[in-house]
Order: C-alpha cells, then sequence, then structure tokens
C-alpha cells in the first residue's frame, strides 16, 4: 500500500500511540495495541492485523500521499505517477 512509502515506522507507531491516547479504551481495537510491538515492514501489517488494508482515498489524497512520499525522499514503488500532479494537489 503506497501510504505506507510516505511515512515510516517511527512515524506510524507515534500515530498508534495517540490513538490510543485519545480514545475510550473501550473503542480501541486489539489490533492497535498489537501493532505497538510491531517492527517488520510496514507492507505486513496486514499480517499482524488479520485483514487486508483497503484503499479509500480519492484522487485528490492519492496525490498528495504520493507528493508527501515524493518529498520526503521515499521510494516510491508505484513510480507510474506523473509527479507534477501531486505538486499541484499539495499546493
Amino acid at each position: 500500500m503506497y501510504v505506507f512509502q510516505a511515512i515510516d515506522l517511527e512515524e506510524f507507531k507515534l500515530w498508534l500511540l495517540r490513538v490510543i491516547e485519545i480514545s475510550n479504551t473501550d473503542d480501541v481495537p486489539m489490533y492497535i495495541y498489537d501493532l505497538t510491538d510491531f517492527d517488520g515492514p510496514l507492507f505486513k501489517i496486514s499480517e499482524v492485523i488479520g485483514f487486508s488494508l483497503r484503499n479509500y482515498f480519492s484522487l485528490e489524497e492519492e496525490y498528495s500521499i504520493y507528493g508527501i512520499a515524493y518529498i520526503r525522499n521515499r521510494n516510491i514503488v508505484d513510480g507510474q505517477l506523473k509527479w507534477i500532479k501531486p505538486f499541484i494537489t499539495l499546493n
């Protein structure tokens, strides 16, 4: 999933801790807690949580995520995108 090219494991774990911090304990799924100990490649998260991640982003949101990954000098696997579109979306 291309979102994981825009963030790294440390940033993902900070997000998980924030979700736990601001949520009612009864509302946090167990896999969120499981992921706080995860140390593998981000694309393997579905193996930990037990279901496939799906993309529900709009095209504009998708381009923005690609743009973030590009600005952060991440290795983009889905390189089919023309880079002018993400930059336009971010501006």
